[in-house]
């Protein structure tokens, strides 16, 4: 039962994704398991960029904090927040089937602090227009007044 509890925080391929970071030898490569609001902060503003090249990812909040934190994310087509990314504008898209896409887009991004910076900022804009919490408190008031009319 512990170790299912340990699956749900930290993710059923954690250990063959730790296991495959070790055999290609990436040391850089941390897993991090359930963090604090406080504690991500702190983990954006270690970081180049974020990823999460997901199939199954609708929009996660995880996206919009990331941008939030002046980060670039690097997010799939086809998922939800393809809604908000404007690839190479606000944040980064790749094919979720595609490890060439997603290659190109880290060493793109990796390579170039330019480029990287001034997307990291479109996306921190994107989020302070539209995305920020008292927008999103603002749309479900807006949802309860058309609903209790």
């Amino acid at each position: 039962e512990q170790d299912d509890d340990a699956e749900h925080l930290l993710g059923p391929d954690r250990e063959r994704l730790q296991q495959l970071a070790r055999e290609l030898e990436l040391p850089q490569v941390r897993f991090l398991g359930r963090l604090s609001r406080r504690e991500l902060a702190k983990a954006f503003g270690r970081c180049a960029l974020f990823v999460l090249p997901s199939f199954y990812e609708g929009l996660g909040c995880v996206y919009l904090e990331a941008m939030a934190s002046e980060r670039v994310a690097i997010g799939c087509r086809g998922q939800g927040i393809e809604e908000i990314i404007e690839h190479g504008k606000n944040g980064w898209l790749v094919d979720p089937e595609s490890s060439y896409d997603l290659t190109t887009g880290l060493t793109t991004l990796l390579s170039n602090a330019a480029e990287r910076d001034a997307i990291a900022v479109g996306g921190r804009q994107t989020i302070l227009r539209g995305f920020t919490l008292a927008h999103q408190a603002e749309r479900l008031g807006a949802i309860y007044r058309e609903v209790g009319q």
